[in-house]
């Protein structure tokens, strides 16, 4: 079954551990989507000591859908099967968020890697 993501959704699915020792079922936001692929990005409640440049705050919200504040870790991207994407815990429809905010972190993110 094909499901529709738009830019913004705030999905769920296994997100690897950047060692690839396993992963962790967690939110994530859709970046971009080229069927069958989808790309997106990790959100998580757990704040880090010192946010990085790249790191935007999310505030819990009925549009998001999050339960409280959380990072949207913007130089943590992945590229994954659509099939492996679920809209929601609920099976309910997708919540949003703006990526306004969210693509000022990507793009800070290629702007920095790009100098090197």
């Amino acid at each position: 079954m094909n499901q529709q993501f738009q830019r913004g959704d705030i999905i769920f699915i296994h997100f690897p551990f950047t060692d690839l020792s396993g992963g962790k079922r967690r939110p994530a936001v859709v970046l971009a989507e080229y069927s069958p692929d989808v790309a997106v990005a990790f959100i998580s409640s757990v704040m880090p000591a010192a946010l990085a440049p790249s790191d935007v705050l999310l505030q819990p919200t009925a549009s998001t859908g999050l339960k409280k504040v959380s990072v949207l870790r913007s130089h943590k991207i992945a590229t994954l099967e659509q099939g492996l994407v679920t809209l929601s815990p609920t099976g309910g429809p997708a919540k949003k968020i703006s990526l306004s905010s969210a693509g000022h972190g990507v793009r800070w993110q290629a702007d920095s890697t790009s100098q090197d």
